[in-house]
C-alpha cells in the first residue's frame, strides 16, 4: 500500500525551513507497544526497488551498558520508524510511517568518551530471505500444488496468500489479483472484464511449483510473482506484505509533477545523469518457454476449405488446456476452424480473444500449435504459433527499406513473428548503426507462454534498449513519504521539456534532512 500523498504533505515541504523529528517505537511480534526508544538516533534511511529488502536504516544507539544484553533483548523485537515534520498551518507535527524493522548487523565504538552501538535495521523481508530467517524445510522437495483439496485450480493470489499465512510471516496481507495479460485491468482496461468472463482461469496457477529444502521464503515468493511480468512484492511502510503491479502504462498516475520537484530541489545541489551507451540495442529477440505438447497430429492433417481436420489416436473428446501440434500442407483462409477426429468444428482464434486468426497465419509445412480452451462453456482453440513463443522487434527508420524488410528478419532469425517499430529520427535504427541484437531467454522469460506476450515483451525491451537510458540523481528537501516504483515528472537541466521517470531509489540523510532520489526514464510496457 502506497502512502496517499496529500496537498498538505506537499505544502509542508514548501515551508522556508523544515523542523524534523524522528521516533522509534518498540513493539513485540503481536504489535504491542513496549516503549519509545529515546537513545536511538537515525543516520540514513534508504529505499530501493532493486532489493527484496526494500527499506534499511542505519542508526546509532547511545548509552548502552552491556551491548550483548541489549542485542539479545532487542533482536526479538520490532522497531517502528516515523518521521515528523512540523506544519505551521496545523501547529503540530505531521507524522509519517516509514516502516517496521528488525536488527541485522551491528558494531560498537567504545572509548573513554563514547559507548555507541551502530546497527542496521532492515524491513521484514530480512525474515524471509535468509538474512535473519526464511529457509524452508520439512521435506527434500517442497511442492506448491496447482489444485486445492477439493480439486479446484487455485488462483495465484490465493496461493501466495496461503503461503504467507502458512509460514506465519504476517497476517497483514495486500495482494492484487494477478494473472494473464488480457485479464489484468492495468494491461487491458477496456476489455479485461469480458476477457475474465470468457476465460475464468485467467488468474489460476498454471502448474505445480517445486522447490528444494533450503530455498528461502523469498525465493518461493519471487518464483510465484514472476509468473507474469512487472509484478513486485515488498513490505510497505505500514508493514503490510504487498504484491501488485509496477506502474507500466503511459497513463498511470504521476505522484509528483516537475513544477513541484523544481520547488523542493536543494539550491546548491547538482544533477547527476548517467547515460548507458553499452545497453543500446535495436533488435530484440524474445524466446518464451517451449510448449509441452500434449498430442501431436504431425502430418495427419487434411485442409478442406477453412477447416483443419486432424486425426489423433485414442482421442474421444476435446479437453481444455491441451496443446496440440500439427503440420499442415497449406496455410489458412479467413475464419479457420479445427476438427479433431470429427468431434465437431471449433474456431481458431487469436490468443485470448474471440477474433479469428488472419489469413495466412498458420505456417504451411511447419509445426503449428493450438491450445484447446472454453469460452462460455463452448470449446474453442487459440493459435499459439510454433513450438515455442518467439518474437522479434526491430527499430527501423524506414518501413520501405529494400534490405531491412520483414522477410529479411524472418529468414535471418527464423522467426515468423516480426514487428518493425518505426522511429524516423532515432539515431539508433538498423539503417544507422546496423543490427545490434539483444536476446531475452530463460529465467523470467520462461514464464512467457504465448506469442502475444512474447511480442509485448519484445516491443517493450526494444523501446527501452533502443533509447538513451538515462538515470538521473537529484537532491531535494527531505521527502519521507515518497516511495520507489512511483512515477514522477522531471525536466533535466539541459532538456526543453519534462519527461516521465520511475523512482528507483531514495537515500535520506537524516542529519542534513536531504533526500537523494534516483530516477530512471520511464518506458511503458503496456499501451493504454
Amino acid at each position: 500500500m502506497i502512502y496517499p500523498i496529500t496537498e498538505l504533505d506537499k505544502q509542508i515541504l514548501l515551508q522556508p525551513q523544515l523542523d524534523v523529528q524522528y521516533r522509534f517505537t518498540i513493539q513485540d511480534n503481536l504489535g504491542n507497544v513496549l516503549n519509545t526508544a529515546n537513545n536511538i538516533v537515525p543516520d540514513t534511511y534508504t529505499v530501493s526497488s532493486d532489493d527484496n529488502i526494500r527499506r534499511k536504516i542505519t542508526v546509532s544507539v547511545y548509552d548502552i551498558k552491556k551491548v550483548e544484553d541489549w542485542l539479545n533483548l532487542y533482536m526479538r523485537l520490532n522497531f517502528v520508524f516515523e518521521v515528523g515534520i512540523f506544519s505551521f498551518r496545523k501547529g503540530d507535527y505531521i507524522w509519517y510511517s516509514c516502516g517496521t524493522y528488525i536488527i541485522t548487523d551491528s558494531s560498537t565504538v567504545k572509548d573513554a568518551i563514547n559507548n555507541t552501538l551502530t546497527t542496521t535495521l532492515e524491513d521484514w523481508f530480512a525474515k524471509m530471505d535468509g538474512t535473519r530467517n526464511g529457509q524452508v524445510g520439512g521435506a527434500a522437495t517442497v511442492i506448491i500444488e496447482q489444485k486445492d483439496s477439493d480439486g479446484n485450480i487455485t488462483t495465484i493470489q490465493k496461493v501466495l496468500r496461503n503461503f504467507i499465512v502458512s509460514e506465519e510471516i504476517t497476517d497483514k496481507i495486500l495482494i492484487e489479483d494477478i494473472g494473464e495479460f488480457y485479464g489484468m485491468q492495468s494491461t487491458n482496461p477496456n476489455g479485461y472484464l469480458e476477457y475474465r468472463k470468457n476465460n475464468p482461469d485467467w488468474n489460476k496457477l498454471p502448474s505445480d511449483l517445486e522447490f528444494s529444502a533450503g530455498d528461502t521464503q523469498a525465493d518461493i515468493v519471487s518464483d510465484i510473482t514472476e509468473l507474469y511480468p512487472n509484478v513486485q512484492s515488498y513490505f510497505d511502510v505500514y508493514n503490510n506484505f504487498c504484491c501488485n503491479m509496477i506502474p507500466s502504462c503511459q497513463n498511470d498516475s504521476i505522484v509528483l509533477d516537475n513544477n513541484f520537484i523544481q520547488k523542493i530541489l536543494v539550491a546548491e545541489s547538482t544533477e547527476n545523469t548517467t547515460y548507458t551507451l553499452s545497453s543500446i540495442k535495436n533488435v530484440t529477440e524474445v524466446f518464451g518457454k517451449s510448449y509441452e505438447i500434449d498430442r501431436n497430429a504431425d502430418e495427419n492433417c487434411v485442409v478442406s476449405s477453412n477447416v483443419f481436420n486432424l486425426t489423433l489416436d485414442k482421442y474421444d473428446s476435446y479437453s481444455e488446456y491441451e496443446i496440440i501440434a500439427f503440420k499442415p500442407k497449406s496455410t489458412n483462409i479467413a475464419n479457420p476452424m479445427l476438427n479433431i477426429n470429427s468431434l465437431g468444428q471449433i474456431p481458431i482464434y487469436q490468443e485470448y480473444t474471440s477474433n479469428p486468426i488472419p489469413q495466412n497465419t498458420i505456417i504451411a509445412n511447419e509445426v503449428n500449435t493450438i491450445m484447446i480452451r472454453k469460452q462460455e462453456e463452448t470449446f474453442i482453440s487459440y493459435y499459439l504459433g510454433q513450438f515455442q513463443p518467439h518474437a522479434l522487434c526491430v527499430l527501423t527508420g524506414d518501413l520501405s527499406d529494400k534490405k531491412y524488410t520483414k522477410k529479411y528478419f524472418e529468414d535471418k532469425y527464423n522467426c515468423k513473428n516480426v514487428i518493425l517499430r518505426l522511429e524516423h529520427d532515432s539515431p539508433y535504427t538498423v539503417q544507422k548503426i546496423k543490427e545490434v541484437l539483444d536476446v531475452k531467454t530463460g529465467d523470467e522469460f520462461d514464464n512467457i507462454m504465448s506469442n502475444s506476450v512474447a511480442e509485448q515483451n519484445a516491443i517493450y525491451f526494444n523501446r527501452k534498449s533502443s533509447s538513451m537510458n538515462d538515470t538521473v540523481e537529484i537532491s531535494t528537501k527531505l521527502v519521507p513519504w515518497l516511495d520507489v516504483n512511483q512515477k514522477v515528472e522531471y525536466q533535466k537541466i539541459d532538456d526543453d521539456t519534462s519527461k516521465q521517470y520511475i523512482v528507483k531509489g531514495i537515500s535520506h540523510n537524516l542529519s542534513s534532512c536531504i533526500s537523494t532520489i534516483t530516477l530512471q526514464r520511464f518506458y511503458p510496457l503496456y499501451y493504454d
